[in-house]
């Protein structure tokens, strides 16, 4: 069996690619995975107890939803995940801005 010129140049192994066009050529379709990657430690379970955390307290900081959070799913939980969980169920979030510092000038005044 032949390869074509840009198989060659694949990382996988020949036996994978040879299988993958044997299967081809019989019409079995190959399934693409819905799913690819790595799961999220943050489960349907545990969003209801992350939106009250939210809802309690809707100024805190990602850092203290995270700490809470982490207390309450009883998972240790970055920032980053809860904000996109936050995400995920609708809630919007930004970066306040910084404010600037007062100059020289403008203290004399």
């Amino acid at each position: 069996m032949e390869f074509p010129g840009n198989c060659k140049k694949s990382e996988h192994p020949q036996g994978t690619v040879r299988k993958i066009i044997s299967l081809f050529k019989q019409n079995v379709h190959i399934d693409i995975k819905i799913r690819n990657g790595r799961r999220s430690k943050i489960t349907e379970r545990d969003e209801p107890a992350l939106l009250a955390i939210i809802k309690h307290n809707c100024r805190a900081v990602s850092r203290e939803i995270a700490v809470k959070g982490s207390h309450v799913i009883g998972k240790r939980v970055s920032k980053n995940t809860c904000l996109r969980s936050m995400k995920k169920m609708g809630y919007s979030f930004y970066k306040a801005k910084e404010k600037p510092l007062v100059s020289f000038k403008q203290r004399r005044n």
